[in-house]
């Protein structure tokens, strides 16, 4: 090729790069997809003077007329920024929780136009608190207008679900050129509610996702990145077609575990009580402030089964900061895969008589009779009632099927051992204790000793009277007494002194020592 050609070529390339940004710019100003609306240049320009004006009213407060202007502006041209100004006319009038709604979804559109200002009101806006909301995801023809109790919030398709108010009856219609189709949407706290409208046969389905209850915990995590990592599951947890119910709205209806959740059994209670798929716990730690290094994050999911009341998925990684998010939506999707292929099946358990606790390992399963399901797989399980004797038995788990099992119980220990409250533990030591001594021995004792006084106090007697002593001479009548006297005193006095030395034995000799196991009650550090 020629030099001039490759001239010409360079050029051209140089060209068509310096056009291709006014063309991006277009194209994400562009509507997408089959448009229900014909829109022409002429329509951008008048949606562009709308806004003009509506900005105008906005700086003189007039805000009805704000709100009438944008939705106008935004029916001829959808552009996202139309949904940040209506977002501010929203915060101006008290509605929050649509600001919320309205910004978010702006901010997520990948059409918006960066604006250093724009952003900055949208941070300010979105950290507040956000009230209680239901989530729509409105499904229809592309170019559709969305309008929830009237007011004009977006168009088809929604790159994020509707925020609405609660419990309360909204009038969600979409708007075609030739006809407007509402349907009346009610969303409980928390909840994800698909709505799809037929635009051909005006048929209306609204469809509400499962849910899965969100327990985070962080630590030395800050502000940011925690509202970064909660947007990050919420929005993973959309993904797999299911809401997030937050820990404040689920304990609305069971606000009796508030203090528990830390136990399993309490967790699966409360899944139950708020009638979702199940439960995820989150735990996020700053490892650096623990050991002084780089910034780290070390992520921890777990999602339980309330049917089973056990973990049906897990997952741990330690990485940077900047990539939690990111990792945060990867393993929410294998934890949530993970528990669907988990197999189960049904375990029916009961006890001749009824109401033994049932134990696997320590897990307490329930009280005979019951049925619940299982994951597939062999147990062991012990059975206790007050008044019989513990037992075991095994069984196994198959998959879609049930399991039966029937244990007969015989009367043995009156009452197993008491249970430390939460968090205490039993410490057990042995003692060896000295008995006092029993009161036949001091009865008896005393009586002995009693005895051999009198006895040795006779002998004493007995031998100082005997014949041929100083006092005693061997004359008179009374000769042969004194002569015999010697012998029966010192018989009298021996067997007083042996009285005297068993009845001292009998109170001065300890009692047989015992050795008993003894129990503390200690508190144990978390």
């Amino acid at each position: 090729m020629g030099r001039g050609r490759w001239w010409r070529a360079a050029m051209l390339l140089l060209g068509l790069a310096s056009a291709y940004p006014s063309v991006e710019a277009e194209a994400r100003t562009r509507p997408k997809g089959p448009q229900v609306h014909k829109r022409s240049l002429q329509d951008q320009e008048v949606s562009t003077q709308l806004v003009k004006d509506a900005e105008k009213a906005l700086a003189e407060q007039n805000l009805t007329e704000a709100q009438r202007l944008l939705s106008e502006a935004f029916i001829k041209w959808p552009a996202p920024q139309i949904l940040y100004h209506l977002g501010v006319v929203a915060a101006k009038e008290g509605r929050l929780l649509d600001a919320h709604d309205l910004l978010r979804r702006y901010e997520s559109d990948p059409a918006r136009a960066p604006d250093p200002a724009m952003t900055a009101e949208i941070q300010r806006l979105l950290a507040k608190q956000r009230p209680p909301s239901g989530k729509v995801l409105v499904l229809g023809d592309d170019g559709a207008i969305v309008r929830v109790d009237g007011r004009v919030v977006g168009s088809l398709p929604l790159v994020q679900p509707l925020l609405v108010s609660p419990n309360d009856s909204h009038t969600i219609a979409l708007e075609f050129p030739e006809q407007q189709i509402p349907a009346q949407v009610t969303v409980a706290a928390g909840r994800f509610a698909e709505l799809r409208i037929n635009r051909g046969n005006r048929a209306v389905l609204l469809t509400v996702l499962p849910a899965y209850v969100v327990l985070t915990e962080y630590h030395d995590v800050p502000q940011p990145s925690m509202v970064k990592l909660d947007e990050a599951i919420e929005l993973g947890v959309q993904g797999e077609k299911k809401s997030v119910l937050r820990r404040d709205v689920a304990l609305r209806q069971a606000p009796e575990l508030a203090n528990c959740l830390e136990q399993l059994d309490c967790q699966a209670k409360l899944a139950e009580k708020t009638e979702v798929d199940g439960l995820i716990r989150l735990s996020v730690e700053n490892t650096a402030a623990r050991t002084g290094g780089a910034p780290s994050y070390k992520l921890t999911l777990q999602l339980l089964d309330p049917t089973v009341g056990a973990i049906a998925g897990q997952a741990s990684r330690e990485l940077p900061p900047e990539r939690a998010t990111t990792a945060m939506t990867e393993m929410l999707s294998q934890i949530i895969g993970d528990a669907s292929l988990r197999r189960r099946g049904t375990l029916t358990v009961r006890s001749v008589p009824d109401g033994a606790e049932v134990y696997a390992g320590e897990r307490l399963l329930g009280k005979t009779p019951f049925t619940r399901a299982a994951w597939v797989g062999r147990y062991q399980l012990s059975f206790r009632k007050p008044g019989f004797a513990p037992e075991a038995a095994n069984t196994e788990v198959s998959d879609g099927k049930s399991s039966e099992l029937e244990v007969g119980l015989k009367p043995g220990i009156a009452e197993p051992p008491p249970q430390p409250p939460s968090g205490f533990e039993i410490n057990f030591a042995p003692q060896t204790t000295q008995p006092p001594r029993p009161f036949w021995r001091w009865l008896a004792g005393g009586a002995a000793i009693a005895s051999g006084l009198v006895a040795v106090g006779f002998g004493i007697s007995g031998i100082s009277a005997a014949c041929g002593s100083a006092t005693s001479p061997c004359d008179g009548d009374s000769g042969k007494y004194y002569r015999d006297s010697l012998g029966t005193g010192i018989g009298a006095a021996t067997v007083g002194g042996l009285l005297l030395l068993g009845g001292g034995a009998l109170i001065a000799i300890p009692g047989r020592k015992e050795q008993n196991d003894r129990f503390h009650l200690l508190y144990k550090r978390q």
